[in-house]
């Protein structure tokens, strides 16, 4: 899933000459906190409900940030998680190849698309592993999965300190006490394991899960 399929339908792009007042009704309303300014179809940048709060009588050009950050429509839902992350927000603007406004994505959306993605509406475990950077290769991890009979149908990495990543990877299985054997012999620090065997009964537990990642 792509960015251009995750615009929410309910976030309308603030100008500059709009009252904070205004603004900060709707973003209450809509229970978001962050809003994209924009005008002649460019983003200027975006207003923070916090920020816009503390002087409802001035305009949204007088409090925004002109920070003018956005993901491409045709960027992967991951990589918008990651930006999102990057940049501390819930929400962000999507733009053309021609950096034209083409809407924004709230957190929600982003939740709610992750859950409907086929790897995660599929049962089976996530398992947490550290490892150096400079040993990392998805085609190794992909080896020992499947000589132990275990399929990867996803996976999120984080970079730590002193070059190391934390690799999340979702199997197709949740018995897979096998294969976390095989990961401890061929070195790799083994941090958490997540067993989601129950799909729409688990389906808060991904929220959580994803949220945690986010905010880590």
């Amino acid at each position: 899933m792509i960015a251009e399929e995750l615009i929410s339908d309910h976030i309308i792009p603030l100008k500059k000459s709009d009252l904070c007042e205004a603004a900060c009704d709707f973003m209450m309303a809509e229970n978001i906190t962050v809003m994209p300014v924009v005008e002649q179809n460019k983003l200027l940048g975006y207003l923070h409900l916090n920020k816009a709060a503390r002087d409802k009588n001035k305009t949204v050009g007088e409090q925004m940030d002109t920070t003018t950050f956005f993901v491409f429509d045709k960027t992967h839902l991951f990589d918008v998680s990651k930006v999102m992350h990057d940049y501390g927000v819930s929400t962000i603007a999507v733009c053309d190849e021609y950096q034209n406004y083409k809407g924004a994505i709230a957190l929600t959306d982003l939740l709610r698309a992750y859950t409907q993605d086929a790897a995660n509406s599929l049962p089976g475990a996530i398992v947490t592993i550290q490892i150096s950077a400079r040993d990392y290769t998805l085609t190794e991890i992909a080896r020992i999965s499947e000589t132990n009979n275990f399929k990867v149908i996803g996976i999120f990495t984080k970079s730590l300190a002193d070059n190391k990543l934390e690799v999340n990877i979702k199997f197709n299985s949740t018995e897979i006490n096998t294969l976390l054997h095989a990961f401890e012999r061929f070195g790799y620090q083994i941090k958490a394991v997540h067993q989601l065997s129950e799909v729409r009964g688990g389906l808060d537990n991904r929220f959580d899960w994803l949220i945690k990642y986010m905010n880590t």
